[in-house]
């Protein structure tokens, strides 16, 4: 037992330790509070491996958004080149409905 954190910390230090958890204890409500001075969290490691996963997924899904985006151009252009090989006829105003 230390009598402060700043005095574990330097044990810590002198004997090279780094994979190290504090634990200080509340009395009224008789919980613990966690400390990681050197880092290696778990629950942070396990958060920061979620958040690297959620940017993969969102890379993945922007790139496959580009190329249905592309696709659907190259659809639109080639609907509209369809389009333009048949002229378009305009009825005066005037004319009559064809009999047949």
């Amino acid at each position: 037992m230390f009598a402060d954190s700043i005095e574990a910390i330097a044990f810590c230090i002198r004997e090279h330790i780094r994979m190290v958890r504090f634990v200080a204890r509340r009395r009224p409500y008789d919980s613990d509070m966690y400390q990681y001075p050197f880092g290696r969290d778990p629950v942070a490691k396990a958060e920061l491996r979620k958040l690297r996963r959620g940017i993969r997924e969102s890379r993945r899904l922007k790139n496959q958004r580009r190329v249905i985006l592309g696709r659907l151009d190259a659809l639109l252009a080639e609907g509209k080149e369809q389009r333009k090989r048949f002229p378009f006829k305009r009825k005066s105003i005037g004319e009559s409905p064809d009999p047949d």
